[in-house]
C-alpha cells in the first residue's frame, strides 16, 4: 500500500506542473482527485470489523505500548524520524541541486523527484519480501548504508550522463524509502496486537516530527 501511494506521490510534481501550464495557473481542477477518492471510500465495502471498542485514553495506550517494548521501539522511532528528515530535506533541496548541476528543466521541475520516489515505490516491495524471509533489522541496516553511499555519490559527482543519473536516482530513492515500511513491519512484530497504534507512531508521528526538516 505504501508503494501504491508512492506512485501517486512520484507523479505529483509533474502532474501539477502540467496542470498549471495547460489551465493557465488554474489548478482547482485537481480537486477532482480527492473527490474521486472520497466517493470510492464511501461506495466500496471494505468489510471492516464492525465491532468497535470503547473509546480509550490515548496517553494510557502509548504508555502501555512503550512499557511493553520500550528500548527497541524508541530506537526504531528515532531511526524513522532521522530517515524521514533525510527524505523530506532531500526532496526539498532536490530542485536546487539539480539546477546547480545544470540538468535540463524537466529534471528540475519534477522529473528527478519522480525518479526518486518511483525508485522507492518499486524497490520496497521486493525489499519487504526479502525482510520477511531473512531479517528486517538487517534490511534496515543495509538500506541506511546504501542511502549514505548513494547520497554522497549524487552530491559529490558533477552532472552525469542520463544513463547513470536515472538509475542513481531510482536506487537512491529505493534505498532511502525501504526503511519506513520495513521499520513499521518490525515495530508491529515487536508489539503484536497494536497494529494501528504502532503504524501511527512509526509513520504519521515520525513524519510529523520530521516535517521541520524543510524549515531547518
Amino acid at each position: 500500500f505504501i508503494s501504491g501511494g508512492a506512485i501517486g506521490f512520484a507523479f505529483s510534481q509533474v502532474i501539477y506542473k502540467k496542470t498549471f501550464l495547460i489551465f493557465n495557473s488554474r489548478t482547482l481542477i485537481l480537486l477532482i482527485l480527492p473527490i474521486v477518492s472520497f466517493i470510492l471510500v464511501w461506495l466500496i465495502d471494505f468489510k471492516e470489523n464492525k465491532k468497535f471498542k470503547n473509546i480509550v485514553n490515548i496517553k494510557a495506550e502509548f504508555t502501555k505500548l512503550f512499557k511493553r517494548c520500550r528500548g527497541a521501539l524508541l530506537a526504531l522511532y528515532i531511526i524513522e524520524v532521522c530517515v524521514s528528515v533525510s527524505i523530506i530535506g532531500f526532496i526539498f533541496i532536490l530542485p536546487e541541486v539539480i539546477a546547480a548541476k545544470n540538468y535540463e528543466q524537466y529534471w528540475q521541475h519534477g522529473g528527478a523527484h519522480m525518479l526518486y520516489v518511483l525508485g522507492s515505490s518499486l524497490i520496497i516491495i521486493p525489499a519487504g519480501h526479502y525482510s520477511d524471509k531473512t531479517s528486517q533489522k538487517m534490511v534496515i541496516f543495509l538500506s541506511l548504508i546504501g542511502s549514505i553511499a548513494l547520497f554522497y555519490i549524487f552530491l559529490v559527482f558533477p552532472k552525469m550522463h542520463l544513463a547513470l543519473f536515472i538509475p542513481l536516482m531510482i536506487t537512491l530513492g529505493g534505498a532511502m524509502g525501504i526503511c519506513n515500511p520495513v521499520g513499521v513491519a518490525l515495530g508491529n512484530r515487536l508489539v503484536p496486537g497494536q497494529v494501528s497504534l504502532v503504524s501511527a507512531l512509526l509513520m504519521g508521528f515520525a513524519w510529523g516530527v520530521a516535517s521541520f526538516a524543510s524549515f531547518l
